[in-house]
């Protein structure tokens, strides 16, 4: 007979629990006490810059009535739906951008109450997996405060996107423990499904894909260990695979979107400063970049090396010593040998011992280039063997006589001796012998619970002593959110705050265009890349920029601004003003070609931004100068010449070898125009311009090429007076339409396919999903695997097939 992993489903919640889940939540509010006042914040530099400008813009359009698919602030025009870390479809990021936040679209609180929920959600998640694996509440508890408040949880919060979807761990785990005690619960294997689309619809490529690589583990594990099981061992392998398959299914809407755009844009790396092509692989050098030293692991016990890059180390001494005397205890269990496993991965990757080098061979792997992303496994590991550590030290009764190899006394003398050692030698910090001092009362505590002789006194001491581990183990953890605190401190003194709507006048305001004459803003970048205007502050000044900080960007858009001169590439994408900064900004060109067009065309210097005041901060130590461009073409224009090519090089040497202004290059198709030799006579103007929807107006005295100032890109439709007209790939990288005599309306809107069959593909995944978790009963064990794999296998076909098709053809 098969043992239980977990508890019996007697009795689920209890009113203990819930106390235990609302002292977590009390303790998370405590500790972040100066975020709820106001007087710290989440939105950090990276944040701000990176993901909450993005946010901002997707809300303020939700609330304008349309959703938020396509953003034309950025990169020239965008599609959300491709654009990773901002979880478009995820369902509390709509919710939380839907909420009414006042005259602010979405304040930097609201973003400070979306990161605190998922704080919470991490806490409130790790303890059920805790009461689901027999541990005791006081163990489970403290179990959700150190997952919840781990030094890579806060430090994660910088990408908000990875604690998003790292909250959804602990559930896919007790999933995943479901199915390995029982194969064909199909309930539990329609849960792990949503709870892995959850976290798939949370965020970017990176993290769902250490999820789904830790179920893989899994699978791989539970089968191997219940092999002399043939049978449940192939029905572990199935429902662990319909787990996997079903979340990648629900975020269909995003994968769809992101294979579409993958092999048509580059991926920003190394900060930015370098980039990869489509079709290019990380480097070694990449995907080694973030490794550590093995003396590193210090950071475990010690805050001031507990913080990394792009990750967290620091546990505590409380955590750290359970969690040595649960994976002793435990070592045997089958779940422990899983995590050992799991850990064990996870340090060979971030030491660079072998695992960067060959996922560097392996698909999806290969797209990992941080392995500091993979300490997740090791925090996750420390707080389960933690809680196995807090009630094995408990479980024994009253009167022991004492043991010289009794572990949790001799490791707990021996680490205590250790660290006073250390801590007077390398004169580590107050808090570093604070926390020590507090783990030497628990263990003080300990002793006495463990060997003494009356009941009465052991009950009492009992009580002290779980009492003084919660404590302990929360003021430990108290002092990583120090160090964030202290961060955001720090920013809001240098910088001040504002909720994202501008308490002074707006610099910016000049170079906002009304929406009948959407031009565009270019920021100069220096040596360092970085521009003269705030990272993507265009999306809540309200002006449009041709580039910025994030993916995607198209490969096409790239070269355009290499190979052509200075001229065609500023008119055809309606630039009409630089920004850049005042001192020797003629030097502070990014290219030679800028140079020489500012020295052609004579920019003329129109306005100055002294001291420039964006969303999250003000600053006075860069004033910048903006110049106008007089020349730019504008949002759309007629040709009535048109040449053909049949490559994205062939277009470019059109161009460069024509006057873009009155030749129209199109690509892959032969467009003919019905000749005439009256002189090209035309008025086009722009009568409505938001984010997925553009309305022109356009009169000519003779058929003609109708060029527009916009990317093109696949999911764009276009309507002249009502009746569909096909939109060509024009001049290398914008739209054009042939537009016959006479006066027209066109309308051209942003449907893009790939996001609609993303929707019924998760759609119709999430019905099955929820069908087997209301319909499952003991006596539908052998109807449902037939219904369910039929169900998900037939989506699946349809998704492959979609990405099939992604993948061979151009859309974009």
């Amino acid at each position: 007979m098969t043992k239980q992993l977990c508890i019996k489903e007697k009795k689920i919640v209890t009113y203990k629990d819930i106390i235990a889940v609302l002292i977590i939540l009390f303790v998370l509010l405590i500790f972040f006490r100066d975020i709820l006042i106001g007087k710290a914040t989440f939105v950090l530099p990276m944040d701000a810059e990176a993901t909450y400008k993005k946010y901002y813009f997707m809300a303020e359009t939700l609330k304008n009535g349309d959703f938020p698919l396509w953003d034309p602030h950025l990169f020239a025009g965008t599609s959300l739906a491709a654009y990773p870390g901002i979880g478009i479809f995820y369902p509390f990021n709509l919710l939380f951008m839907a909420l009414p936040w006042g005259e602010n679209p979405f304040p930097c609180f609201a973003m400070d109450a979306l990161t605190l929920f998922h704080f919470f959600l991490c806490g409130l998640n790790m303890y059920i997996l805790g009461r689901s694996l027999k541990r005791s509440r006081i163990a489970a508890l403290c179990m959700g405060v150190m997952f919840m408040l781990s030094s890579e949880m806060l430090v994660l919060q910088h990408w908000k996107y990875n604690l998003m979807t790292y909250a959804w761990i602990p559930l896919i785990l007790l999933c995943l423990l479901k199915i390995w005690e029982d194969p064909q619960n199909w309930k539990y294997v329609g849960l792990g499904g949503i709870f892995m689309g959850m976290a798939a619809l949370a965020g970017p490529a990176q993290p769902i894909i250490v999820v789904i690589f830790m179920a893989a583990v899994f699978t791989i594990f539970a089968v191997f260990y219940s092999w002399r099981e043939r049978k449940k061992a192939m029905w572990i392998l199935l429902s662990c695979a319909v787990v996997i398959c079903a979340g990648v299914l629900i975020a269909a809407p995003s994968f769809l979107s992101n294979f579409q755009y993958s092999e048509h844009t580059i991926r920003m790396v190394d900060g930015g400063a370098a980039y990869l092509l489509p079709g290019e692989a990380l480097t070694t050098d990449s995907m080694t970049e973030y490794i550590i030293e093995p003396s590193a692991m210090k950071g475990l016990v010690i805050p001031e090396n507990g913080r990394l890059d792009i990750g967290g180390l620091f546990i505590g001494f409380t955590a750290m010593f359970f969690a040595v005397i649960g994976l002793i205890k435990s070592r045997k269990k089958r779940f422990s040998q899983f995590m050992i496993v799991l850990s064990i991965i996870s340090l060979l990757y971030v030491f660079g011992i072998g695992l960067p080098y060959l996922f560097q061979k392996l698909p999806l792997l290969n797209m990992l280039r941080e392995a500091q992303i993979y300490l997740i496994y090791l925090h996750i590991a420390a707080v389960i063997f933690a809680g196995a550590g807090i009630d094995s030290c408990f479980a024994d009764s009253c009167g022991q006589k004492f043991k010289i190899w009794d572990i949790s006394v001799t490791g707990g003398a021996v680490a205590i001796a250790a660290a006073l050692l250390l801590g007077i030698i390398k004169q580590y910090s107050k808090g570093y012998f604070i926390s020590l001092f507090l783990f030497i009362c628990i263990f003080l505590i300990y002793l006495f619970y463990r060997y003494g002789k009356k009941h009465g006194a052991k009950r009492a001491l009992m009580a002290a002593l779980n009492g003084a581990v919660a404590g302990v183990v929360i003021l430990q953890m108290n002092v990583n959110v120090a160090v964030l605190t202290n961060e955001s401190n720090e920013y809001l003194d240098n910088y001040g705050r504002n909720d994202g709507i501008y308490e002074k006048k707006n610099p910016f305001e000049e170079i906002v265009p009304e929406d009948t004459d959407p031009y565009r803003v270019m920021s100069i970048l220096d040596e360092q890349g970085d521009g003269a205007a705030p990272i993507n502050e265009a999306d809540v000044a309200g002006y449009y920029d041709t580039y910025n900080y994030g993916n995607p960007v198209l490969f096409r858009l790239h070269i355009y601004k290499q190979e052509l001169g200075g001229s065609p590439f500023l008119n055809l994408l309606n630039i009409r003003y630089l920004i850049a900064e005042e001192k020797n900004y003629l030097q502070s060109f990014d290219n030679e070609w800028m140079v020489n067009f500012y020295r052609e065309n004579n920019l003329t210097k129109c306005g100055e931004i002294n001291g420039f005041y964006d969303s999250i901060k003000a600053t006075n130590e860069t004033a910048s100068v903006i110049l106008e461009n007089p020349n730019a073409y504008g949002a759309a224009w007629l040709a009535d010449e048109v040449l053909h090519s049949d490559s994205f090089d062939d277009s470019l040497e059109a161009l460069n070898q024509n006057d873009p202004y009155t030749t129209a290059v199109i690509e892959g198709n032969d467009v003919e125009l019905i000749s005439s030799d009256d002189a090209l006579e035309y008025t086009v103007e722009v009568q409505r311009y938001e984010p997925g929807e553009i309305i022109y107006y356009a009169e000519t005295n003779k058929e003609s090429i109708m060029v527009m100032s916009e990317l093109y890109s696949h999911g764009w439709k276009a309507y002249i007076d009502g009746a569909p007209t096909e939109i060509y790939l024009t001049d290398a990288l914008l739209r054009g339409i042939k537009l016959p005599e006479g006066s027209h309306t066109i309308r051209v809107v942003y449907e893009p396919g790939t996001v609609y069959a993303g929707l019924c593909i998760g759609g119709a995944t999430l019905a099955f999903l929820i069908f087997m978790i209301i319909r499952w009963k003991e006596r539908m064990k052998r109807v449902m695997p037939i219904i369910s794999c039929v169900g998900i296998g037939a989506v699946t076909i349809v998704f492959l097939t979609f990405v099939a098709g992604l993948t061979n053809c151009w859309y974009l």
